[in-house]
């Protein structure tokens, strides 16, 4: 198993676990982190303060039960793609969200670097829509 495949498991059990320090740990101080445009995150990161801030912070205050779940692993060198599903309920409309993903992870074997998410927008704002 290579070290970023190692990495990338070990973000999404400390982010499950509900340890986001510990995951944002794991990311390089000068991170690239590219959220789909049409995501209610949608934009580019560059540090893990700006992901906490920009991602995690405002999924936590609009969202109730959302989780990432990770199915599928693809390792080729310092890539490592995974295929997932997020979950979760829409504060503002009570409406449920079950969208697959697919994210792009670079790395080395201390820090992951880049992250570019890839989902279905159209389902995340449906469950957004009262």
């Amino acid at each position: 198993m290579n070290a970023p495949l190692n990495l990338v498991k070990a973000f999404y059990t400390r982010l499950a676990s509900g340890d986001l320090d510990s995951a944002l740990s794991l990311l390089a101080d000068d991170v690239e982190w590219i959220a789909v445009e049409g995501f209610p995150t949608g934009g580019s990161y560059h540090s893990p303060q700006s992901v906490r801030n920009g991602v995690f912070a405002r999924l936590a205050a609009d969202w109730t039960e959302f989780v990432v779940v990770p199915e599928r692993f693809i390792p080729a060198d310092a890539t490592v793609v995974v295929i997932g599903r997020y979950m979760g309920v829409y504060q503002g409309s009570s409406r449920h969200l079950n969208a697959v993903f697919a994210h792009v992870w670079e790395g080395t074997d201390e820090r992951l670097s880049r992250f570019l998410q890839i989902s279905d927008t159209a389902l995340v704002r449906d469950a957004m829509c009262p």
